[in-house]
């Protein structure tokens, strides 16, 4: 999907909560396994028992067993192929485009360390760093149970 002006580049603020898939290379550029199997489906929300739901994120789609799928967009970093969801948007424009939710408050994250600053090859959206999800999270506890005897870190950060 392209960004048409500078301001919605620089607003990109929006990728925060969808790096959480960056850099995942389990799932193509459909929302079906390359195995051909499902698709890419999120555990439903809680509706608080009242037996109605809202979707607030207008690019997903609802499925009839209580789960949404949401789109998978291709970008890069470096040169591997990442792939992310995109969640919110910081400006009504931005969210609209995406289909998305606005969320204001994500101005106020401009000009921090928690904002990756990325950029634009034609409609692809090159970020400067991704995640491994490939290491697996463990912990051994002590007799004591804490502190644990041995840990091992679980998705890891590039720096960028």
């Amino acid at each position: 999907m392209p960004l048409r002006s500078a301001p919605n580049r620089l607003l990109l603020t929006f990728l925060l909560g969808a790096l959480a898939l960056t850099g995942c290379k389990k799932y193509g550029a459909s929302l079906l396994r390359p195995d051909g199997e499902g698709a890419v489906a999120a555990e439903p929300a809680s509706d608080g028992g009242s037996g109605g739901g809202r979707l607030f994120v207008r690019s997903a789609h609802e499925n009839g067993d209580g789960t949404a799928t949401l789109p998978l967009h291709r970008g890069t970093s470096g040169d591997r192929t990442v792939w992310f969801i995109v969640l919110d948007a910081s400006t009504g424009d931005a969210a609209k485009q995406w289909g998305v939710n606005e969320s204001q408050k994500l101005m106020n994250l401009r000009g921090t360390g928690a904002v990756q600053k990325v950029t634009m090859h034609g409609d692809v959206i090159d970020f400067p760093a991704s995640v491994d999800f490939t290491p697996v999270r463990s912990i051994t506890p002590s007799p004591q149970g804490f502190p644990p005897a041995d840990f091992h870190i679980g998705a890891q950060g590039e720096d960028g």
